[in-house]
């Protein structure tokens, strides 16, 4: 589906030159063509393996306990991770648009390495919810923290190498703007070893249960970041954001920690 976004957005561009409208059409229908695959591909699998009909037939009492409870915290904590996520736009523009074409630029470019911590989540959330499920917490936080010290070995060495190499290269290729916001870069880059290597807390601490916890030091720690976004801006420039999002990063992974340490495994 990502291919098909690519094809589409690249067949718009040569069919009808650079129009936005056009281009943001093929994008979007890319996006809900893949929601309706995945959701037809969900019915196949729930069909397959349990039945359609025992689902729609299924009762409330049926399902177990803390379940809609979970579900919906959990659904909460990821609405509330959205400041960090996309409201960096209102705050980019009240800069110069040279600044936030820099600015989007960087952060698309390194969305390459933030890929790595969807699969790390993925793959460890069963594995700790086994463990935990044995009564195996202290084990669960333990390869938590193995993982971590796997993964920054990995992606800290190439980001290092990004920071020494990128915007040399592209004031090279493309324009010298972006030679002139190196520290730009490296304090992004900087964010991005920091959100890989800690990628596995966050589907441990939903694994102990603590759905409810995670969306409110979400929406705290979000709620801090914008507030300081908007107190920055003004002295520091465009430089606000990335602090901003140091500040979000240390008090997620702070308060998780600190939780996990003192409450669950006290």
């Amino acid at each position: 589906m990502a291919a098909l976004k690519l094809v589409l957005a690249a067949a718009v561009f040569y069919a009808v030159g650079p129009n936005v409208a056009a281009i943001a059409f093929a994008y979007c229908a890319a996006d809900v063509l893949k929601s309706v695959s995945l959701f037809a591909i969900a019915l196949f699998v729930v069909g397959k393996h349990v039945g359609l009909k025992g689902v729609a037939a299924a009762r409330r009492r049926d399902l177990p306990e803390g379940f809609f409870s979970f579900t919906m915290w959990s659904n909460l904590a990821a609405t509330a991770d959205a400041p960090i996520q996309y409201f960096d736009v209102f705050f980019l523009s009240m800069l110069s648009s040279e600044v936030v074409g820099v600015f989007k630029f960087f952060k698309q470019l390194l969305s390459a390495f933030t890929l790595l911590s969807t699969p790390v989540q993925q793959a460890i959330m069963p594995q700790l919810a086994e463990l935990i499920a044995k009564g195996q917490d202290d084990q669960a936080f333990v390869v938590v923290k193995k993982i971590e010290r796997m993964v920054f070995k990995v992606v800290a060495p190439c980001a290092a190498l990004a920071i020494i190499a990128v915007p040399p290269a592209l004031s090279f290729f493309m324009d010298p703007v972006y030679g002139g916001y190196w520290h730009l870069f490296a304090t992004l880059a900087a964010l991005t070893v920091v959100s890989i290597t800690f990628s596995a807390l966050h589907p441990c601490f939903t694994a102990y249960g603590l759905s409810k916890q995670s969306a409110g030091i979400t929406l705290l720690a979000n709620v801090i970041y914008l507030i300081a976004c908007y107190l920055l801006l003004g002295a520091i420039d465009i430089m606000a954001i990335p602090l901003a999002m140091g500040v979000q990063y240390a008090l997620t992974i702070g308060l998780k920690s600190l939780f996990i340490k003192k409450i669950v495994l006290a």
